[in-house]
């Protein structure tokens, strides 16, 4: 009877940690439709109570829901959805940079969300400043919190892999396969006098999944961003020598510059110079 009342016990937590609905409607399948359960609900830049709203939707509000990981639910941008990018960087209503950052909002502190390639087409909604409002590009998701959304039966889309609804691993796969198709664009996204400057260097090498661990003083990146990485450690006292470039769908950086940390987390890629490009998991202050 113990073993019996344990066993129910566990498949209520498991179930608690699913997705809402997703008991009811068996195995979810993404792309598919979703419902808010209640008033208010932020639209993120990412996976954190940490990261930029992005807007706000009322109760009833339907979304398109296109994944899952860590009891958030990536969505597409809804109708009246608006993201940032860099004035300088648009000829009109097409991208005149050889990458352009999609940000969540109209600062080179923002969250870059994606990425348009030269030539590429924009929606304008309205310029700020140095800063242009687009409708969000086909590329670019926003989060909500699973707990405030409710999934709607639908007979349409791909049933998730195995794992999606149990947290980030879905996620880290995808990324390090990305890395593995392709090099790291290193981007300088200050305002130059000509156009952007894209360097690819001689291509990252796909690494294991093992965790590692890297200790440093944070910084951002600066000039140069790596896509997925908008920070680094260093280390060194006179000069300063990169111990890692970062990046997480779950950590916000931004509160920990100029902290001395230790991080963990999988290195997904690697710079011509040896520099690590690492997905981070976890963040300690030292």
């Amino acid at each position: 009877m113990k073993s019996r009342g344990a066993l129910v016990a566990l498949m209520g937590i498991l179930a608690a940690l699913m997705p809402r609905a997703a008991t009811a409607m068996g195995p979810i399948r993404f792309p598919c439709p979703g419902e808010t359960a209640t008033d208010r609900v932020n639209l993120r830049a990412g996976r954190s109570l940490n990261y930029e709203v992005c807007g706000t939707l009322d109760a009833g509000r339907k979304v398109t829901v296109t994944g899952y990981a860590g009891g958030w639910f990536r969505v597409v941008p809804p109708e009246g959805t608006r993201v940032w990018v860099f004035s300088q960087y648009l000829a009109g209503k097409k991208v005149a940079a050889g990458r352009l950052n999609i940000r969540a909002t109209p600062s080179l502190h923002g969250s870059v969300l994606c990425q348009l390639e030269r030539g590429e087409r924009v929606e304008v909604v309205e310029t700020k400043d140095e800063w242009t409002a687009i409708r969000p590009p086909a590329c670019a998701s926003l989060w909500v919190s699973a707990e405030l959304v409710d999934l709607l039966p639908d007979e349409q889309g791909e049933e998730a892999p195995a794992g999606a609804a149990s947290g980030d691993e879905l996620d880290l796969e995808e990324e390090e396969a990305a890395a593995a198709t392709g090099p790291v664009n290193v981007v300088h996204e200050q305002p130059p006098a000509t156009a952007a400057v894209t360097v690819a260097p001689r291509g990252p090498v796909a690494v294991r999944r093992v965790p590692r661990v890297y200790e440093g003083t944070l910084e951002r990146c600066g000039e140069i961003v790596v896509p997925g990485a908008s920070h680094r450690l260093v280390s060194g006292f006179l000069w300063s020598t990169p111990v890692a470039l970062l990046g997480s769908q779950s950590i916000n950086f931004s509160f920990y510059e100029g902290d001395r940390v230790r991080v963990w987390g999988y290195q997904t890629a690697r710079l011509s110079d040896g520099t690590p490009v690492v997905d981070v998991l976890r963040l300690e202050v030292r």
